[in-house]
Formats: structure tokens, C-alpha cells, sequence
């Protein structure tokens, strides 16, 4: 299905009232045979949501934005980084529709941050045959209603917490999608605008792997999705993701 025909309110939306994780969901349409291009998961409450790194994403039934979003990446495998660039500029834009005034950052690779505080993540998960990239499944988990954290997620926040959110969760992940297929269809400058909405671009960043630290400038992703860092000494060292972990 061409990109033009997918902006659409009539795109396929099925909604659950809970499943293990919306990305699972997602998978096991595509290996039925029964995805379509454009269609979203919209979930009540998760069971195994995933995060990062095998992170699980927990959150109160009705609470959150609990989403994936089917996709045929209209690009390369080269050109992951711009889609996920895409995908995180997104959310912010959505996010900032709602939250004018407050300032709405990416964490690298794809955490939502707002206020200096964790709102949302994005995982992406591909499917690909051979070298081509058939599919690619969009999760998305934002917190909307929660106000209350425990005290072990001292640095989680939600957009309610910032404003009265009235819409409803639905819509707010119908924003998402349509957002989503409008940059993707003009995503020239995706990474010039990721690295604009950089957490912490510019500031001194701490980063460990096992017993070892440092401390480094945070200047911007690059074309291949790593973090370019730059030291005291004007090195510069770019990281992968999960081989260093960021110190908040």
C-alpha cells in the first residue's frame, strides 16, 4: 500500500483489553499473515509489556498509551536510525500538542522525556527477509493518566501531571499514527531535527559499563544511530546502545 493512501482514519485499530505486550501482538499478526500496513494495537493493559534491553514497561490498567503500529518501512535497513528518528520526533510533537510550554526531549536512543523525567518509550522490532525490510513494529508506551509513581520510579512522570489531559487515550495514539506517516513522507531532515530535541546535547553526561565510568559531552546521534560523545581532550567516541549505560 502506498505511503499516500495511509493517511487514513479508516486504518485498521484493534483493541485489546489486554495482552502480553502489543509488540507480541503485532508479531503474531504478521506471522498469520494478518497484518496490515498501517494497523495499530491499541491495548487497555499489558502482562509482559517489553522495554529496552529486556526491561519490562509497567503500568496501571487504562493508565497509559499502550501501542505498536504496523509498518512497511519505505526505506532501507542503512536507514534505521532516520526511522527511528522519525518514529521519537513523533511522539514529542504529539506530546508537545498537549504540553506547549514544558520541554519534551528524546534520552537516546528512544526515551520520551519530559521535564527531565521519564514519560515514554519506543521499541522497535523488525522483521526481515533476506536482506529486505519487510516489516517493522513500532511499541509505544506513554504515560497519560498516572500520577501517582512508586517510590522506585522517582523520575517517571506523565503527561497529566504537567496539564489536564481530556482526550482520550484512543485519539492520543491515532495522533501518533498520523504524525508517524506524515514525517516519515517527509523525513528529510529527521536527524537534524532528533538531535535538536536531544537530552541533555551540549551537558556533561555520565556513563558506566560494569565498575568502569566516564564522563562526556553529549553532541548527537549519528547516521547510524550511535551517540557521539565528546571528551575533555576534544576526542570524540561514538557508543551502541547497551554497551554503555547512561548514569541518571
Amino acid at each position: 500500500m502506498p505511503l499516500q493512501n495511509l493517511f487514513s482514519d479508516n486504518l485498521p485499530i484493534l483493541e485489546l483489553e489486554s495482552t502480553d505486550s502489543t509488540n507480541n501482538y503485532a508479531m503474531r499478526q504478521i506471522e498469520a499473515d494478518s497484518a496490515e500496513n498501517g494497523m495499530m494495537i491499541l491495548a487497555n493493559a499489558q502482562t509482559g509489556g517489553k522495554g529496552q534491553r529486556g526491561k519490562q514497561w509497567v503500568t496501571p490498567a487504562g493508565d497509559a498509551l499502550l501501542m505498536s503500529l504496523i509498518l512497511r518501512p519505505n526505506c532501507s535497513l542503512q536507514q534505521q536510525a532516520q526511522f527511528m528518528a522519525v518514529v521519537a520526533l513523533s511522539v514529542v510533537r504529539v506530546c508537545a500538542q498537549f504540553l506547549p510550554n514544558i520541554p519534551i526531549q528524546i534520552k537516546w536512543p528512544n526515551d520520551i522525556i519530559i521535564a527531565d523525567k521519564k514519560a515514554g518509550g519506543i521499541l522497535i522490532e523488525n522483521v526481515l527477509r533476506g536482506s529486505s525490510w519487510e516489516w517493522a513494529v513500532i511499541g509505544i508506551g506513554l504515560n497519560v493518566y498516572q500520577i501517582d509513581f512508586p517510590k522506585q520510579l522517582p523520575l517517571a512522570t506523565s503527561l497529566q501531571i504537567h496539564a489536564k489531559i481530556e482526550v482520550s487515550i484512543r485519539d492520543i495514539a491515532r495522533m501518533i499514527r498520523a504524525k508517524v506517516l506524515e514525517t516519515l513522507a517527509d523525513s528529510q531532515d529527521s536527524l537534524v531535527d532528533f538531535n535538536e530535541h536531544l537530552y541533555r546535547r551540549g551537558q556533561q553526561q555520565k556513563f558506566c559499563q560494569g565498575q568502569t565510568t566516564f564522563w562526556a559531552e553529549v553532541e548527537k546521534m549519528d547516521e547510524q544511530g550511535h551517540l557521539v560523545l565528546k571528551h575533555a581532550d576534544g576526542t570524540r567516541q561514538s557508543i551502541t546502545h547497551g554497551a554503555w549505560e547512561w548514569v541518571w
